[in-house]
């Protein structure tokens, strides 16, 4: 500054000395204050950084540089400072500054260090993590994640190889994650669904047949169709919404990244919408059920020597065909992209079904 003499040397030294010399001879806050910036110990400048950021210490305005106090947050560590900084004691607060910030930033660190950070947040959040990588050091941080993405490029295909999913370019994770993983889960939780349904009806059926048998354990249905149940008759559709089933197009997915938080916040899977599924499982078996049995009591079938034809290998022939046909349609219908994949299963169950029918009357 014009005007004022450069100060000497000698002078910054005086000062540090009145400083020190402060409360008995040594300032706690002024030493804390000179060992960050003399970079001796780096655990105080995380526990530092982590009490300006929860406290919100920010200057409005610093050298020319105008702050907001509800700006946007980064953390940016290395690899020696990340050392101390996943110590037991410091994690948590390390974990609770980075979910704060929008982006984080661990340069220069080591393959191992990667994997901690992943456990970190695995542990610390209780969610699932993902870790992409491209190269060698990136396997082990790949292996601790719960999905690995590997990106098969210039260093090599140590990371693809071991990853759960591999990609040609970074930017293909968009199309992986808002895309594929999107309709994957959306697949995998209908299928579970419509499978544990389909099990419901059947055995459900069983159990309110015992109420006319005396609870004697005795199957109404003959042993071939409970073999042959999840075997030929209802495998394919539960398969064909596992692989085929799509609620949007692509490119609409990929628009729109908000519906990707409907997998965040577990909607399309929750214990209210499994247990829907097996209330509405036990209903349908006992209006089949009872509606064949009644069916045939108040039926005026006979034969001419006066005996009833209806007896139980009719009644269970009618419910398992009503059963297999109920629980076919049902699974089609919560399809929520037609192809022909889903006609031909439906098809093809309810072929063999009756195949099986003319084999046994034959």
């Amino acid at each position: 500054m014009a005007g004022v003499a450069a100060k000497s040397p000698g002078s910054w030294r005086r000062l540090m000395g009145r400083m020190q010399g402060d409360q008995g001879g040594t300032n706690p806050a002024f030493r804390h204050a000179r060992e960050i910036a003399q970079n001796k110990d780096r655990r105080h400048g995380v526990k530092g950084v982590w009490d300006n950021m929860r406290t919100r210490n920010v200057p409005a305005e610093r050298g020319g540089l105008h702050l907001r106090r509800d700006a946007p947050l980064g953390l940016v560590i290395d690899g020696h400072s990340l050392k101390f900084a996943l110590e037991d004691d410091l994690a948590p607060l390390l974990l609770e500054l980075a979910v704060r910030c929008q982006s984080v930033l661990c340069c220069r660190v080591s393959p191992l260090q990667k994997a901690l950070v992943v456990r970190l947040v695995k542990d610390g959040l209780g969610t699932l993590c993902l870790a992409i990588g491209d190269g060698a050091n990136d396997v082990s941080m790949i292996q601790e994640a719960d999905v690995g993405v590997g990106i098969s490029g210039e260093e090599g295909v140590q990371a693809a190889m071991n990853s759960d999913y591999a990609i040609a370019q970074f930017r293909f994770l968009q199309k992986l994650l808002l895309v594929h993983g999107r309709w994957s889960y959306l697949r995998i939780t209908s299928m579970i669904l419509n499978f544990f349904y389909k099990n419901v009806v059947f055995t459900i059926s069983l159990f309110w047949f015992q109420i006319y048998c005396q609870w004697s354990v005795a199957n109404v249905f003959d042993y071939t169709i409970i073999t042959l149940y999840n075997m030929l008759f209802t495998s394919l559709p539960p398969g064909a919404l596992g692989v085929l089933d799509q609620d949007l197009p692509g490119f609409v997915g990929a628009a729109v990244p908000q519906l990707y938080k409907r997998g965040i916040y577990k909607l399309e899977y929750s214990m209210a919408r499994f247990w829907t599924y097996i209330a509405d499982g036990m209903y349908q078996s006992a209006v089949i059920v009872f509606l064949v049995v009644y069916t045939y009591y108040f039926s005026f079938a006979g034969e001419r020597n006066g005996l009833d034809s209806a007896n139980g290998d009719d009644m269970g022939t009618v419910g398992a065909f009503c059963v297999i046909l109920a629980t076919n349609l049902y699974m089609a219908m919560n399809n929520r992209t037609w192809t022909w994949v889903m006609p031909l299963a439906l098809v093809i169950g309810l072929g063999l079904l009756v195949g099986v029918f003319f084999v046994y009357g034959v």
